[in-house]
């Protein structure tokens, strides 16, 4: 175990990273001004939340919601949001998936591939939506805003089971060559052997790798510092 200065230390090293990353160079242009972590997840599940918190942390500064904050039954995220939080780093925030079949999460796998701008509402593709969307994504329009690092953010009090999330992580799988990153939201609302519990669950359903499953208790207006 380490101690807390030992924390504090590494902690201090890993946003350091952050600010020093820089994307990668196809000679001598970089291919994205930024790199893109995208938030995938049901409405309520702390998508907003999450990113209040990496700006909390990445900026050093008190706790502020610059991502407004929604709930199950009043979502807030209606369009694609992003934040940096580091000189070429930034967090997306993205509308809640409703359901979890196929065509619950088209908004989210359009997001992945970069068919929305920043700020733009992700609405239920028609046909014709869906062609501007790829046609704009052909001529590069949408590169900016394409996601590099999906994160699928689940909340530790839903009653969802895991492998319901399966279809997500395959086309996210499907789509960018990688399975998403997972967060668990709420840590506090459960026992630590619960969440334990749940994150080896996570990693036995989904097919991931335990590394790359995270329990995080999201900065909020109540617990603030």
């Amino acid at each position: 175990m380490m101690g807390g200065e030992d924390l504090t230390e590494e902690f201090k090293f890993i946003k350091e990273c952050l600010r020093n990353y820089v994307p990668p160079k196809d000679g001598s242009r970089l291919l994205s001004a930024f790199a893109n972590i995208g938030l995938l997840g049901y409405p309520g599940a702390g998508k907003s939340s999450l990113v209040n918190t990496c700006l909390t942390v990445a900026r050093d500064q008190a706790y502020r919601a610059e991502a407004e904050v929604g709930h199950d039954d009043e979502p807030k995220t209606m369009d694609l949001q992003s934040y940096e939080v580091a000189p070429h780093l930034r967090v997306v925030d993205t509308r809640g998936i409703r359901s979890l079949g196929s065509k619950g999460i088209t908004n989210a796998l359009d997001a992945i591939e970069g068919y929305y701008r920043d700020g733009q509402e992700m609405t239920e593709r028609v046909w014709m939506d869906r062609f501007v969307k790829y046609f704009c994504s052909y001529l590069g329009d949408a590169l900016e805003s394409r996601i590099h690092c999906p994160v699928l953010v689940i909340d530790l009090r839903s009653r969802t089971r895991i492998a319901e999330y399966s279809l997500i992580v395959e086309e996210v799988k499907n789509r960018l060559g990688s399975k998403p990153l997972l967060v668990f939201t709420h840590q506090d609302s459960v026992s630590f052997a619960e969440a334990i519990q749940k994150r080896t669950e996570a990693a036995t359903e989904l097919g991931l790798t335990i590394e790359h499953i995270f329990v995080v208790e999201n900065y909020r207006e109540d617990n603030r510092f």
